[in-house]
């Protein structure tokens, strides 16, 4: 795999940030020029990935991308698991992708706190209606997003076979780096409606867990021990 900088175009009157560019920000500057690294290497130092500019893979390997709905992060969830597939990668410097920043772009750039209230698709109408906040409803929907990613890979990491412990391994080392992110909604002093009309279709263990966590979390350690 190939992974190489970007360059970013600012449109739109946003003021350009100065957080430097895509490979010092995830610390790999310095591996440009050298032989092919890990997965693994990447890993241990970069917080975050980009699919779109953050390699080239073989086209065998695209063939079956299935874009994930309403989400913000709909890239990474396929290209976390595309790019723990890979056996070695190289770094360029050359910026090979353009990154426009624009507004009303996925990543709301340019709004201002101030604004009114924007127009949001149906999915996140309850999300925008509880926070009525435009800055609110971006940070709790970009740590819905993650924690739906994080689930999922985790739900992928489940079907792989034993002999597959190499790509568990480098799975949940990218599930380590994003987990905090996933609980950033917790941070928010608004909360979503009830959960109460929905629970009829989960089961009494699920309840219990909402409800009363303590009694369950006691309940679980118990059935742990138990299983030992």
């Amino acid at each position: 795999m190939l992974i190489h900088d970007m360059q970013k175009l600012y449109e739109d009157g946003i003021t350009p940030h100065t957080n430097g560019n895509f490979l010092d920000h995830l610390h790999l500057r310095k591996y440009i020029g050298k032989d092919y690294i890990s997965t693994t290497q990447i890993w241990a130092e970069a917080n975050l990935f980009w699919f779109v500019c953050g390699g080239m893979f073989h086209k065998s390997l695209c063939d079956n991308l299935r874009f994930s709905p309403n989400m913000r992060n709909e890239d990474i969830l396929f290209g976390m698991v595309l790019f723990a597939k890979t056996d070695s990668i190289k770094v360029i410097k050359s910026a090979l992708y353009i990154y426009r920043i624009r507004a009303n772009s996925t990543g709301d750039y340019a709004f201002s706190k101030s604004e009114s209230l924007k127009s949001y698709p149906a999915y996140i109408t309850d999300i925008a209606n509880t926070f009525n906040n435009n800055l609110k409803i971006k940070q709790y929907y970009f740590s819905y997003s993650i924690a739906y990613i994080c689930l999922g890979i985790l739900a992928f990491i489940d079907t792989l076979p034993p002999s597959e412990k190499d790509m568990r391994d480098k799975l949940n080392i990218f599930i380590s780096k994003y987990i905090d992110w996933a609980f950033g909604a917790l941070k928010l002093e608004s909360d979503l409606k009830p959960l109460e009309p929905y629970t009829k279709w989960v089961g009494s263990s699920k309840k219990l867990a909402y409800f009363a966590p303590h009694i369950f979390s006691i309940l679980r350690a118990c059935e742990n021990i138990f299983k030992r």
